[in-house]
């Protein structure tokens, strides 16, 4: 038994020494009997693997058995073997970092020793509970790629503990090196390891200690006392332990003293028990002499199993895997995977972990245990899994590894749509203290919370107030559908965008509607902050009442769900239309003149579509309908007295239609080319569609709009045009005509080789040749910009009447309605 063990200071507990035996953690876990109910045992105490930052090591000692391997002949007539070992750390089948090789050496007899230590360089506290150590074992004399033999060391038991101290590991043969008429040995894909004093090696081998148990038994003993432990065999192992009587107050001063040494270790043994005297100690050295002197001897056929003799860091205090509770499920499933394979079923009956019925503590036979896994919560079984509760103090500032930081940086990075895998949630919650200074790590963050536990939930939170300030663009994220009953996270989220400009506010506009679908209830915090920037901001007060009318008016939704949504957007709607009434009403009318401006331009559109002639028949009915004779549509041609406010760009003013340069394209909802004379001078041109759904090329327009926007902030230009896409009615909408623009199928018809299309256009408009070096140039960066953007949004139905280039040598691309590996199919 171990009393609780009292710590000196985190910075001397952390300082590691050579021979593993300083704890490298933020502090020790008690569990008090007497919560419990129990009446026998004091305080027990243990580490958590999650708290430790040291290294893992293990050393090899020694290998057995080696005579199957000698080979007599000419280049080598005395059979010389010369060995080494690699070992591999490896996690959930991968093999993690770099292996880790032992000195060559001379194999003496029937044995090769080394005694080093190898050290990886991946913590105990970034374990897995399936990590083990593979070791492979090597002849360098003959150059040999091919192992000799290898085997496996799981680090954790099946009860979740770090092992400690000697292991017998079997080796088992490579294919090459098994020979059925030579000794008997292991096959397989690894042998496994065992406790070192066991009576008897697994897979046909012989004993280590063939003449007999007595040494193992000392050896036994020997631990036992070097842990603090009773030893076998005494009357504690029959009768309840009793402690040794010290003043608590004398153990804290004595600790708080002396703070270099670390842990003070209580020895807990039985007062009726007095063993190791100077006597027991001489007749250990003694037989331990006889047995070295046995096994010196040259032994008899068959030779003794091949065996690997390792040894790990032996601690203070028993070191328990502690992992972040949303991994439990993986945690049991390596442990029912470790127990399968039977890694290490000879262990000591009197240290067993046993799980009761209250996942926390059991005595069996006088020993104490302790189960991490607590299967109904709880502060100790909290702490240990998920890191958090009272007692995760500084650890919160521990900074990850590099391997760790580099892992934390793909996750943060990684596209939000993707599921988080469990692995990523721990790392996470582990790490938060230290991600809290990164802004880009807030929404990851917030991902690997479980939010359907109160106290995770709190403490998440409380986390997020102390984060770094996010952007704009980071709140976004936060107000997606992932967040959707979460309402502080969205609070928070309209907190930050409080310190964007207008600018910024517009130009994520449409998803900040798009966001208003995943509120509970309206009005909200993002509504309210979007009505307030729309009062005081003209171009957001028109952007935003074309896409609130949109999704309002959207009765092509019938489920549930989406006429929850269209009264959400009802609502706005109308409540924005009453606060432009009381304090801005002037605005609200040019709001009602651009729809009645563009209900005309719709009955214009199906009256001409009525001739179901030709494209230039319904041209001229269309022009004649802008014309003066036709009086009901008089005030198309000439409205300069009560100018219109454009819809896709509302800094311009309309004040008339030119029935010239008006045109109905070659297509099926036969779009209108429409040119409006503009305020001050100049015109514009917009094509006006009815019949076709643009809120998805609207949405892709503006993501191009913010790509270019980025990537010129980083001082690059792409030469990107992102023209103008509006939707005014779920089929209905305005794209802004780009002048001097042409399809790449009208260059190519219009080249006399197909071969120099491209470079004939750019030359035919552009004679100088520096101005000709432009463009190209500009052909190149927007051709090298729409294929990355395309290609992320998975844009189908990319032909030549969709790809567009201006006389400048600007590419852009037009009709988005197939994206995202939708593809357009024939019958």
């Amino acid at each position: 038994l171990h009393q609780g063990h009292e710590m000196a200071s985190p910075s001397s507990a952390r300082r590691g020494g050579q021979d593993g035996t300083k704890a490298g953690a933020a502090g020790t876990r008690s569990i008090d009997s007497s919560s419990l109910g129990g009446s026998m045992l004091g305080k027990v105490s243990y580490l958590r693997s999650s708290d430790i930052v040291l290294p893992v090591r293990v050393r090899v000692v020694r290998v057995e058995g080696l005579n199957r391997f000698r080979e007599f002949r000419l280049d080598n007539p005395t059979g010389a073997l010369c060995l080494s070992v690699e070992a591999q750390l490896v996690m959930g089948s991968k093999p993690v970092g770099l292996p880790s090789s032992t000195p060559l050496v001379g194999a003496e007899k029937d044995l090769a020793n080394w005694s080093d230590w190898l050290t990886f360089d991946t913590t105990i506290a970034s374990l897995s509970p399936s990590a083990e150590i593979q070791l492979v074992l090597r002849d360098r004399i003959k150059s040999r790629k091919e192992p000799l033999a290898r085997a496996k060391l799981r680090l954790f038991d099946e009860k979740g503990r770090l092992k400690q101290g000697s292991k017998v590991c079997e080796l088992a043969l490579e294919k090459k090196n098994r020979h059925p008429d030579r000794h008997a040995g292991r096959g397989g894909g690894g042998g496994d390891e065992k406790e070192k004093g066991s009576s008897s090696s697994r897979g046909g081998g012989v004993s280590h200690a063939a003449g007999g148990n007595s040494l193992v038994d000392l050896e036994e003993q020997v631990r036992r006392y070097r842990f603090g432990l009773s030893p076998v065999g005494s009357i504690s192992d029959h009768h309840h332990h009793h402690y040794r009587r010290q003043n608590h107050q004398d153990r804290k001063s004595s600790s708080s003293s002396s703070p270099g040494r670390g842990y003070q270790q209580q020895q807990l043994i039985s007062t009726s028990s007095v063993w190791m005297t100077r006597l027991a100690k001489r007749r250990a050295l003694e037989m331990k002499k006889n047995q070295d002197h046995q096994n010196a001897q040259p032994r008899p056929y068959p030779p003794r199993a091949l065996s690997m003799y390792v040894e790990l860091p032996a601690w203070n205090l028993p070191i328990l895997f502690a992992e972040n509770k949303r991994h439990q499920h993986t945690y049991n499933e390596d442990l029912r995977s470790a127990a399968a394979a039977g890694a290490d079923d000879e262990e000591d009956a009197d240290e067993e972990l046993e799980h009761d019925s209250q996942g926390l503590l059991s005595y069996e036979g006088g020993t104490w245990v302790v189960d991490p896994v607590v299967e109904g919560g709880g502060e100790v079984g909290r702490s240990l899994l998920y890191g958090g509760g009272s007692h995760a103090g500084g650890r919160l500032k521990q900074p990850p590894s590099l391997k760790e930081r580099q892992v934390l940086n793909a996750i943060i990075k990684a596209p939000r749509g993707g599921a988080m895998t469990p692995d990523a949630r721990v790392l996470l919650w582990k790490f938060r203290g230290f991600l809290s200074k990164n802004k880009f790590a807030l929404g990851a963050f917030l991902r690997c919370v479980d939010w359907g536990d109160q106290n995770d939930k709190k403490e998440a939170l409380a986390m997020m107030m102390e984060w770094a300030p996010i952007d704009a663009i980071d709140a976004l994220d936060l107000l997606s559908e992932t967040f959707k009953d979460i309402p502080e996270i969205r609070r928070y989220a309209v907190l930050s965008l409080q310190r964007a400009s207008d600018e910024e506010v517009l130009m994520y506009l449409l998803p900040l509607t798009q966001a208003l679908r995943y509120e509970v209830s309206v009005p909200c915090a993002l509504s309210r902050f979007l009505e307030k920037r729309a009062i005081r901001n003209v171009s957001i007060c028109n952007y935003l009442s074309w896409h609130l009318r949109v999704e309002a008016h959207d009765e092509t939704k019938g489920q549930d769900k989406k006429i929850n949504q269209r009264s959400i957007y009802r609502s706005v709607y109308e409540s924005l239309d009453r606060l432009l009434l009381s304090t801005n009403p002037r605005q609200r009318e040019e709001l009602l003149a651009q729809k009645a401006l563009l209900k005309d331009l719709r009955d214009m559109v199906e009256e001409a579509r009525k001739t179901g002639g030709r494209t230039d028949e319904k041209v001229s009915v269309l022009r004649d309908l802008m014309r003066p004779p036709h009086g009901a549509k008089r005030h198309l041609l000439d409205f300069d007295s009560n100018p219109v406010r454009c819809p896709i760009r509302p800094d311009l003013w309309l004040v008339g239609v030119i029935p010239e340069k008006t045109t109905m394209f070659k297509s099926a909802m036969a779009p209108l080319l429409v040119t409006f004379k503009v305020k001050g001078g100049g015109t514009i041109k917009f094509i006006f569609k009815v019949g076709d759904d643009l809120r998805k090329d609207q949405m892709v327009m503006c993501i191009i709009d913010l790509v270019d926007n980025l990537y010129k902030r980083l001082g690059l230009d792409l030469c990107l045009t992102p023209y103008q896409i509006l939707a005014v009615a779920p089929d209905e909408g305005l794209v802004e005509f780009v002048d001097n623009s042409y399809t790449l199928s009208k260059v190519r018809d219009q080249a006399q080789k197909a071969q120099d299309a491209l470079y004939s256009f750019l030359r035919r408009h552009n004679t100088q040749g520096p101005i000709l070096d432009m463009a190209i140039e500009s052909f190149v960066r927007s051709c090298a910009g729409y294929c990355v953007i395309t290609y992320v949004l998975g844009a189908g139905d990319r032909h030549l009447d969709n790809l567009l280039i201006t006389t400048k040598g600007r590419l852009f691309h037009i009709d988005f309605g197939y994206l995202f590996g939708v593809l357009l199919t024939f019958s």
